[in-house]
């Protein structure tokens, strides 16, 4: 079998789960030699892997209770994990192999926009799905989408425009902007739309300064001195996860910690604040969260959550997403019969699903689920003992672009 995984602790735990065979009593009856089987990839290495920890459980529990209960016509589902390595390159590379040699009837994953591109790019021309579960860039499912390629989550779009309208709503409309952002798609993206957002909100507000580091920049001193030494009311930044967690804590030892006001751009992710306590989290800061179960309460999240946490011992990310689009596969393929990709898109598109947060549409013109986004103030939650996304408003269908907007993109 192919080598996925460092033999880091994180990692060696992911595949401990992910090897496990399911039960012989969950898989009566099914023709366990002819699994219907999904490739999967993600970064199981590296600084991203913080994150692939969080995304597994809830693609795994989606295909456990599909086996258990009777599976699809008659097959059960297997995952084949692969790690992208957070790479283009090797995300493709990954996707061949998927593809020619282990058969797989669609790909599912990618954190990367850039390794989501190329993979998507393939998946076309093999005409094969390809469902986007982690990668946000807007682009891939607007100019750059096509009839095979989906996705799970929500967008850098509508996250942007989002955090935009919960910055005004909870620090009134600030003027002086500045914006610290990796350099790199998701980053640029993000940026664009955020302030392109907020302009339409407070006409007067202006940029008054600008970082761009390199994607895995340690070191934001210098930027962050800068920051406090400015005339800035706000800061914009969208540092994910180990990057995010490293420039909040030299925030803190600059003195730039809750002195200006912070859009913090997917610093509302499980991910992230879980690492937050009393002495160490951002203060007077708006962020986004694609999944904040702490502030779902209905009975089909809190099943979920507990589920996750009860067999996988962590709390749930993107494999929420992840979940739901596995869930929505399996019942197009037994709603055409069959496993005929263009029978299965088009029982896709426009279809409603479950999932954790609700109802979900897949659009049909863009094949980008409504997956809506979770906005609030980071503060103390001592019910859950975590500091996260207080009174979050849930931003949904309203925040996306229009079908009429997709069009004009694709033909741009």
């Amino acid at each position: 079998m192919k080598k996925i995984f460092a033999s880091t602790g994180l990692v060696f735990i992911i595949v401990l789960f992910l090897m496990i065979p399911i039960a012989k009593s969950q898989t009566k009856g099914l023709d366990l030699d002819n699994p219907i089987k999904i490739g999967y990839l993600n970064s199981f290495t590296g600084p991203a892997a913080l994150g692939t920890a969080k995304d597994l459980p809830g693609l795994y529990l989606a295909i456990e209770e599909i086996n258990a209960d009777g599976g699809v016509l008659g097959r059960p589902l297997k995952l084949i994990p692969r790690d992208d390595k957070l790479n283009p390159e090797q995300a493709l590379r990954e996707t061949k192999d998927l593809v020619l040699n282990d058969k797989v009837f669609w790909v599912q994953g990618t954190l990367s926009s850039s390794a989501a591109r190329a993979v998507s790019e393939y998946m076309r021309t093999q005409k094969k799905i390809f469902v986007i579960e982690s990668a946000k860039s807007e682009k891939l499912t607007a100019e750059w989408g096509h009839r095979y390629v989906f996705r799970a989550t929500n967008n850098a779009h509508m996250e942007a425009v989002a955090i935009a309208s919960g910055c005004v709503k909870n620090f009134g409309p600030l003027k002086k902007i500045y914006n610290l952002s990796p350099d790199y798609e998701g980053g640029v993206s993000a940026w664009r739309t955020f302030f392109d957002a907020y302009k339409k909100l407070v006409p007067d507000a202006k940029l008054v300064g600008e970082a761009w580091p390199k994607l895995g920049t340690q070191e934001f001193t210098a930027y962050l001195t800068a920051i406090l030494n400015s005339e800035a009311e706000l800061l914009f930044t969208s540092f994910y996860q180990t990057d995010a967690l490293t420039m909040l804590k030299q925030s803190i030892a600059v003195g730039l910690n809750g002195k200006i006001a912070m859009a913090g751009f997917w610093h509302g992710m499980i991910e992230t604040v879980e690492k937050f306590n009393a002495e160490f989290y951002p203060k007077k800061t708006v962020a986004n969260s694609v999944y904040p179960f702490w502030a779902i309460d209905t009975p089909e999240s809190k099943i979920f959550v507990e589920k996750v946490k009860a067999r996988q011992g962590v709390y749930p990310g993107y494999g929420a997403c992840g979940y739901t689009f596995v869930k929505a596969m399996a019942e197009s393929i037994k709603k055409v019969g069959s496993l005929d990709t263009e029978k299965v898109i088009d029982a896709l598109e426009g279809a409603i699903v479950d999932s954790p947060v609700g109802k979900i549409e897949i659009r049909g013109c863009d094949h980008q689920a409504m997956w809506p986004s979770g906005v609030g103030l980071i503060g103390e939650l001592p019910k859950w003992n975590m500091f996260a996304t207080k009174n979050v408003i849930l931003v949904g269908k309203e925040a996306y672009p229009t079908c009429e907007e997709i069009v004009k993109l694709r033909k741009r």
